[in-house]
């Protein structure tokens, strides 16, 4: 509590003589730390930026965005520091990002896009620095070759290279690489086929990328929709997907906490590196729902899903001969996630809406016997249960009560 937050800003824009639309906005913003028990949190944040868009449209019936923004400030710091204990800080932030989009509509079945994007990320933390460059080109090109089908195909390159540079002794964050390139080059198709107008539909896809890390990944996904009335639909789908390695879990040196005595010396701490030997996490989903209009005004849907993971992110202990403990990431996890989701809303009337939700979750999950991970750990935090019953009522026109 007890924020107090300040904000100011201007925008301005207009249309040229020629239909180009235009806008130049900038803010300024300064919001106070949050106070605890224990005091100030240290979060305490101040930023300015400045942007703009422009959008027009060609003689060929062309649309073509261009956007962009600059920022740079501060965010207030709270480490939790292995031996020196709590501490605070100030991180400065600063950025820069630019976005080019062309659409062509060719019929109301077909059209194209192309997208650029380019962001530039500055940080400069209490004991790290960290310099990221994002290029992103996207391709997708919607039409229906056959009748009864849909199909959308598309390609995307993005590249991403940084500089992480520790700052600070002892080292409670670095890299063993400071400068590295990641790539990933991919392409989708999917395609939405009518076996029965306006009743059942399949839809086939798949994704193929290749990346720095993993090199190919192939990602294929299956669904099925069939509308029995025109007031309900039920769905099945049978998906892979996979989470390749990160910069963190494959290059990371990260100074754990301090390592109980008398087994080791006083102030001894663990250390946690990543690893380059490492797979994709995996994931094979199945999921089933079904959804009704069951009046006018009341509509409700139940669906659910089983999830199988496979090599998940753990680490394992390192002690080679005459050197402290340290830990590595590896893949050496694995769990099976089921649930069921019901959700339901009831528009009373033109003012009055009540929206209702309910969700079970279950997770089982295993490690191999050389793995950190407790299984049962993975379900600290996550609810079995939840639920929630919402009401929006716009009592007139100037008041709303939720």
């Amino acid at each position: 509590g007890n924020v107090q937050q300040a904000f100011s800003g201007a925008r301005i824009g207009g249309r040229s003589q020629r239909g180009v639309d235009w806008r130049v906005s900038g803010k300024w913003y300064e919001r106070d730390s949050f106070v605890d028990p224990g005091g100030q949190a240290d979060d305490g944040s101040s930023q300015g930026r400045v942007g703009f868009r422009t959008d027009w449209q060609t003689a060929a019936c062309d649309q073509v965005t261009v956007q962009g923004d600059w920022y740079q400030g501060t965010n207030g710091l709270t480490h939790d520091r292995p031996i020196v204990g709590l501490q605070t800080g100030v991180e400065d932030v600063a950025g820069a990002n630019i976005l080019g989009r062309w659409t062509r509509v060719f019929s109301k079945d077909s059209d194209a896009s192309l997208q650029f994007y380019y962001d530039r990320t500055d940080r400069i933390a209490s004991g790290f620095d960290q310099d990221t460059n994002t290029i992103d080109i996207d391709f997708q090109h919607r039409f229906s070759p056959w009748q009864n089908h849909r199909l959308i195909w598309g390609l995307q390159f993005r590249s991403i290279w940084d500089r992480l540079k520790n700052t600070q002794t002892p080292a409670f964050v670095s890299v063993s690489d400071q400068r590295r390139t990641f790539e990933r080059t991919s392409a989708f198709v999917q395609d939405e086929i009518g076996l029965i107008q306006d009743e059942l539909y399949l839809t086939l896809g798949a994704k193929l990328s290749h990346n720095t890390y993993t090199d190919f990944e192939v990602q294929p996904s299956i669904r099925m929709l069939l509308l029995p009335t025109e007031e309900s639909a039920m769905w099945a789908a049978v998906s892979r997907a996979v989470r390749t390695p990160t910069r963190a879990s494959e290059d990371i040196v990260l100074l754990g906490p301090e390592l109980p005595t008398p087994m080791f010396p006083p102030n001894t701490t663990s250390t946690i590196v990543g690893n380059r030997h490492m797979g994709s996490e995996e994931l094979i989903a199945y999921e089933v729902g079904y959804r009704r209009q069951q009046t006018a005004n009341l509509s409700w849907d139940v669906a659910g899903f089983y999830n199988v993971y496979e090599d998940l992110l753990a680490t394992r202990p390192v002690v080679p001969p005459a050197a402290l403990p340290s830990s590595e990431f590896y893949n050496g996890g694995s769990a099976d996630v089921y649930g069921l989701e019901m959700s339901s809303e009831w528009r009373v009337n033109c003012c009055w809406k009540i929206r209702a939700w309910y969700t079970y979750l279950k997770i089982k999950s295993k490690y191999d016997g050389s793995a950190n991970q407790v299984p049962e750990k993975d379900e600290f935090g996550t609810p079995v249960n939840q639920a929630m019953l919402m009401s929006s009522w716009n009592v007139g026109r100037r008041v709303e009560c939720d």
